[in-house]
């Protein structure tokens, strides 16, 4: 009898188990089929079905499959046009996305065909001779949402390292071409029809790229013309129903631009991690590292800007509508070029530009500007913007008065000066004339905080911030805030066994 019992167990677990197997090889397959992989290779000869490495496409077909719950089209190095994303070719249905992402070793869809050789350089696009000029003002224009731009890899200063780079196309700027094509190529765009600028768009993505533009050009034909560019440009009309939500761009290397960013008119986004280098100016046409305009609820955060021209992040109200909820921390402001102005600032004298910014530990070196201004405020009490635990070092002429803008505007404390002139008073600012700075290796850009450098010095930084919540409790390199007593001042937390005990206050000045 006990073996029956165990016999007719055995067989309903066994009946169970075939069951679970034939469920899961099902879902399985279910699963594969919801996802849809495409591949393009550029000198691929097969049959050019994108099915695979062998018969990959040679570009991005006319027509992008959203798959029954996106898809992903695996790009191997190579040289690339570029790619209009419209309801032609990219369904707008704002759920699935789409994702052109740069094959790599370690991840490139299926093995059909593969070789290592296909994924470990660089995939580039820029528009060919033979396309007409309209096609040569851009890369990529994007109509729809849900699109996703992922180079896999890259990250700060070496353009090498990034699996995507576009380029601008060879004669932006010659005086053969029509005056039109002298001026306004970006390499990423949106919104800059009229028509564009009243859609609405969701969901795009732009991760490790390299924007490469042709710095300053003096345009020259029978009048002149402003050579204008951005490497990213977002331009839609709020008053008019067109805008643009949840936009991701982080990863980025951009330089040569006017604009290396420009976004005009949406909400729910962040610009991370990005390393933004030599933005330039010409004619009428002053640079600006991000420009932004009309946004709501917008982080900027843990991006280098090196040598930036005129702007690091200018502010403008073109779209009539204030810019609220902008979160700029953990960033490094490197340098600004001779004659520049401003660094984080209201670019007009127009009123209520940007309302209630918070401007928080962020490094700022060698900036000869006014770091931060909102200029007029209609209601300051409700709208004032607040610079709290920013490090300044190697600065001159740094007040946060608002100066020529509505006094009390702007809110700051709890900010170091280090061998810096002209900053505000206030209770607990930390100052330092000594000319030491405080960094690991200023001289090759590691900003990290070196307590063993300069013990004086470096006491007006270590666990004397004021203590803020979240997104501001972690640092530039994700190191939890605070490691000691207290939060540091700057874009960096040190770590280190003097965080245990905090240093010494200098005589006369508050680490409270």
């Amino acid at each position: 009898m006990f073996s029956n019992v165990f016999s007719n167990k055995m067989k309903k677990y066994f009946k169970q188990f075939l069951f679970c197997a034939f469920f899961l090889s099902g879902f399985l397959a279910w699963g594969n089929a919801m996802a849809a992989d495409y591949y393009v290779r550029a000198d691929a000869t097969g049959s050019n079905n994108g099915l695979d490495w062998t018969n990959a496409y040679t570009a991005l077909p006319a027509t992008l499959d959203r798959g029954d719950s996106g898809s992903t089209y695996y790009i191997a190095d190579g040289n690339y046009g570029g790619y209009v994303f419209d309801t032609a070719s990219a369904a707008n249905d704002g759920i699935k996305a789409i994702t052109i992402k740069k094959a790599t070793v370690a991840a490139h869809g299926t093995e059909t065909g593969w070789n290592d050789t296909y994924g470990d350089g660089q995939a580039v696009f820029q528009q060919p001779d033979d396309f007409s000029n309209s096609y040569r003002k851009f890369v990529f224009a994007i109509e729809v949402s849900y699109i996703t731009i992922d180079g896999s890899v890259g990250s700060g200063s070496d353009i090498a390292a990034y699996g995507f780079k576009l380029l601008q196309h060879p004669s932006y700027g010659d005086v053969d071409n029509p005056s039109g094509y002298q001026t306004s190529f970006n390499l990423i765009t949106l919104g800059q029809d009229v028509g564009e600028r009243t859609s609405v768009v969701a969901g795009h993505k732009f991760l490790h790229l390299a924007l490469i533009g042709s710095g300053h050009l003096s345009c020259v034909d029978s009048d002149p013309y402003v050579c204008r560019s951005d490497g990213i440009n977002y331009n839609f009309s709020p008053s008019e129903g067109g805008e643009f939500n949840d936009l991701e761009i982080g990863h980025i290397y951009a330089s040569g631009f006017k604009e290396n960013i420009s976004l005009l008119g949406g909400s729910d986004g962040s610009i991370h991690d990005c390393y933004f280098s030599d933005n330039v100016s010409g004619y009428d046409a002053h640079g600006q590292n991000i420009n932004i305009d009309s946004l709501d609820n917008f982080n900027i955060y843990n991006n280098i800007f090196k040598d930036s021209n005129v702007f690091c992040i200018a502010a403008h109200i073109q779209r009539g509508i204030p810019i609220t909820n902008t979160r700029v921390y953990n960033n490094i402001f490197d340098s600004m070029t001779a004659g520049s102005t401003r660094c984080i600032a209201s670019m007009t004298a127009d009123s209520d530009v940007i309302w209630g910014m918070e401007v928080y530990h962020n490094t700022f070196i060698n900036i000869d500007a006014i770091p931060v201004l909102v200029q007029t405020i209609t209601d300051v009490a409700a709208n004032k913007s607040y610079v709290y635990n920013n490090l300044f070092y190697g600065c001159n002429g740094v007040p946060l008065t608002n100066a020529g803008g509505s006094p009390g505007a702007i809110v700051h404390d709890y900010n170091a000066y280090i061998y810096s002139t002209g900053y505000t008073a206030a209770t607990h600012n930390q100052v330092d004339d000594d000319g030491a700075d405080p960094f690991v290796d200023l001289a090759n850009s590691d900003y990290a905080i070196d307590i063993t450098a300069d013990t004086a010095n470096d006491a007006h930084v270590i666990n004397t911030g004021l203590t803020l919540t979240s997104p501001y409790d972690i640092d530039y390199i994700g190191t939890e805030r605070p490691a000691g007593a207290g939060f540091d001042i700057g874009a960096y937390e040190y770590v280190g066994a003097s965080d245990v005990i905090a240093p010494a206050s200098p005589t006369g000045l508050s680490v409270s």
